[in-house]
């Protein structure tokens, strides 16, 4: 390096000159290491509250939000034949409608917390016996009603879920009052499967109906089993059996594994 017009700069000066590079690199060092903390944990608390936003607080499950954003995509998917196939070609898509039994007497007679305890042990009951590719498509609608998308489980696949639902709905979910009573916590089921010619809230509506005539037959399988005009009559309809559970698998209820 030459200096044609004046002398060459001392090696204190050229040391100086290094110094103040080396504290303005410093200070730039500094700034950018605190944007990016600002950034992450900007990042971090709108994950926070992208959380919430499609988490039901009460019970950890996905909550409606998440469910028309997710059912939403599917029917896209469908309608664009982009849904993809199963293993055997199969697009099935199953949906369970869920909504407990006299849920408001529980809360009535036992008070809010019993009743929310009622609700977390279902939604924990329901997540640990579906699926793992059927948890994005389970959620809590509201109040006391569930939903759960079976994505291409075969019929053999789907009835083993709902057969293990409509088990631990029919008495295998039991909580703790605070007086102390035990409380069966019960819950009737609609399954409908995806009919591609109706919108959304059509199949759902479809799904609803059957869930109010399963429970309209329990409750009359229930008043007709209180009155002792059968004594072998059981919650699922004259003539039929409860359903068989394939003891090959866990079952699990509320955090419970029984094998």
């Amino acid at each position: 390096m030459s200096y044609p017009d004046e002398a060459p700069p001392s090696v204190g000066v050229l040391l100086a000159r290094i110094a103040g590079l080396e504290a303005e690199n410093a200070d730039l060092k500094n700034t950018v290491a605190a944007e990016v903390g600002l950034r992450q944990t900007a990042e971090a608390e709108g994950r926070t509250w992208q959380h919430l936003a499609y988490v039901d607080a009460l019970t950890g499950m996905f909550n409606r939000h998440h469910g028309d954003v997710v059912f939403q995509k599917h029917q896209n998917q469908r309608r664009d034949k982009q849904c993809g196939l199963d293993a055997s070609g199969s697009t099935r898509f199953t949906i369970l409608f869920i909504d407990l039994d006299r849920f408001g007497q529980i809360n009535k007679e036992h008070g809010d917390q019993t009743g929310d305890t009622a609700l977390r042990v279902v939604a924990q009951t329901i997540l640990q016996n579906i699926r793992s590719g059927d948890l994005p498509y389970a959620y809590r609608k509201g109040g006391d009603e569930f939903v759960v998308g079976l994505k291409h489980a075969s019929k053999e696949e789907a009835q083993i879920v709902i057969n293990r639902l409509v088990t631990a709905l029919d008495g295998a979910i039991k909580i703790t009052a605070p007086n102390g009573e035990i409380i069966s916590v019960r819950g009737s089921i609609g399954v409908y499967e995806w009919d591609d010619t109706l919108d959304i809230e059509e199949n759902f509506a479809k799904a609803d109906e059957q869930m109010r005539a399963a429970k309209k037959e329990r409750h009359k399988a229930q008043r007709l089993a209180e009155c002792n005009f059968d004594p072998h009559f059981g919650p699922y309809g004259m003539g039929n059996t409860p359903p068989k559970i394939n003891l090959a698998l866990p079952f699990c209820i509320g955090g419970l594994v029984i094998v």
